[in-house]
């Protein structure tokens, strides 16, 4: 859902890694049988490199290894025990087909003995080595034999005496000191402004719906997530057989309220209009902000409502604002009944206003990576990735971006880098003198104007796919 490459793969093909670095598939075979388990039908690769192998067993077990030991066997270097080194995953023709000279398991060292087909190897002269021990383990290949480090034996460190610069008189120490702790001083402020940072992203506060979308002709709407975290809109329908809906995304720090003169100006030239508060903002259940890693998934599971569906064989239009733009690209790019975009003052990265903002208040802009990185722990979900420059190329419906000229989150030159990144070339309505959250405000009726055209042209040309 992402735009990632999937690509399902079967035994007998290989996919290159790197320079003379080749993944070989030994197991399952094309059409593997649908009625064994997922773990015989584990897929098994042979990893090779300059004439050296290492097996990736995965969870292999029962038929699987049954039908890897009908293939020919590669001159294994080291291997993974199947199945964290489990009884039923481990028989000695396993090891006597592979010949590794290495194997490793994936687990605490149980109480006693480990299996007995693996203390076997032991006494076969092959080298076993559990990361219950020996945490992480590294593998690295020479010419002459493979050499091997566990995280625990990388983790000791001998200690290091401290060293006083000979010649250092008193005052220069007290000068060091002095520089040593103003350092110190800086680095905690700086990781104060970055946790700071972190919490107001993901949570910078509720504000009060405004009673407007409360009430007639108003209709307050709610969806589940697919996590379960409720939320809740607005929705203002139009006569039954107008079959013209848009959805209304705001932008961080607002709710479904900041919409209102949007929603009517649609509402005024015929359209069904929904305002809708994302998770942890307005009436919608949710603890934090993800600036779309969440909350597009959260629009499909709108689109899922009767009253939401798309009408009359057309296809819902989607109106973003800011961080509702980012949203809005995220959804579009999974969910093909969205038929049309407005991405207003869109950002083509979540660093670039970020950043920006931390250099408007006097702070150092570098920060900005580390409060991201903070504010995706703090969410459990990164807040950066994908972009939506990344997006963009996988959009396939009519876009129209509407920008600020003087816009300092979304500024002119950020719009226009993101509009050259979708395959096709979006619309664009610079509006003179506009700023970032008065855009609509300043664009005034020929804006309004401008993108129920651009809508009502999309909504007249697409029919929904079946």
């Amino acid at each position: 859902r992402w735009g990632v490459p999937v690509r399902p793969i079967a035994a007998g093909e290989s996919v290159d890694l790197g320079p003379n670095v080749t993944a070989r598939v030994l197991h399952p075979p094309l059409g593997w049988r649908a009625g064994e388990s997922d773990n015989a039908g584990s897929v098994v690769i042979e990893v090779g490199m300059s004439g050296r192998s290492l097996l990736l067993t995965g969870d292999l077990d029962g038929a699987g290894i049954d039908a890897l030991l009908e293939t020919e066997a590669p001159a294994v270097d080291a291997m993974l025990a199947p199945h964290h080194g489990g009884r039923s995953a481990n028989p000695a023709r396993l090891y006597a087909w592979a010949d590794p000279k290495v194997v490793l398991v994936s687990q605490n060292l149980p109480e006693g003995d480990p299996v007995p087909e693996l203390s076997a190897l032991v006494e076969e002269g092959r080298d076993l080595r559990f990361t219950g021990g020996e945490g992480a383990i590294r593998l690295r290949w020479t010419e002459a034999r493979i050499l091997m480090d566990g995280y625990s034996d990388l983790a000791k460190k001998d200690e290091t005496p401290q060293i006083v610069p000979a010649g250092l008189g008193v005052f220069s120490q007290w000068v060091l000191g002095v520089l040593a702790l103003g350092a110190g001083l800086g680095v905690c402020v700086g990781m104060a402004v970055v946790e700071w940072g972190a919490w107001a992203l993901v949570a910078p506060g509720r504000r009060s719906t405004s009673v407007e979308v409360e009430s007639p002709p108003w209709e307050v709407i709610y969806a589940f997530a697919h996590d379960g975290t409720l939320l809740v809109g607005s929705l203002w329908t139009q006569s039954a057989e107008n079959s013209r809906l848009a959805l209304l995304l705001h932008g961080y720090a607002e709710d479904r309220s900041a919409l209102l003169g949007r929603a009517r100006a649609l509402a005024d030239r015929g359209w069904s209009v929904a305002v809708l508060d994302s998770r942890a903002r307005g009436r919608s259940g949710g603890q934090f902000c993800s600036f779309g890693a969440r909350e597009s998934l959260d629009l499909r599971e709108w689109l899922n409502l009767r009253c939401l569906e798309p009408r009359g064989g057309k296809r819902v239009v989607v109106w973003g604002r800011s961080m509702g733009a980012a949203i809005a690209l995220g959804a579009a790019v999974m969910d093909s009944r969205i038929g049309a975009l407005v991405l207003e003052a869109p950002y083509a990265e979540l660093a670039q206003p970020v950043s920006d903002g931390l250099r408007r208040t006097r702070l150092p802009a570098f920060l900005t990576g580390m409060m991201l990185r903070r504010a995706s722990r703090i969410a459990r979900v990164p807040l950066d990735r994908p972009r939506p420059i990344e997006l963009a190329p996988a959009v396939s419906v009519p876009v129209l971006i509407v920008h600020g000229e003087l816009d300092p989150v979304a500024p002119p030159k950020e719009v226009e880098r993101l509009a050259a990144a979708f395959a096709t070339k979006p619309l664009r309505i610079e509006v003179a003198g506009a700023k970032h959250v008065d855009v609509f405000d300043v664009g005034g009726e020929a804006l309004a104007e401008q993108i129920a055209a651009f809508l009502s042209a999309q909504d007249e040309s697409v029919e929904a796919s079946p």
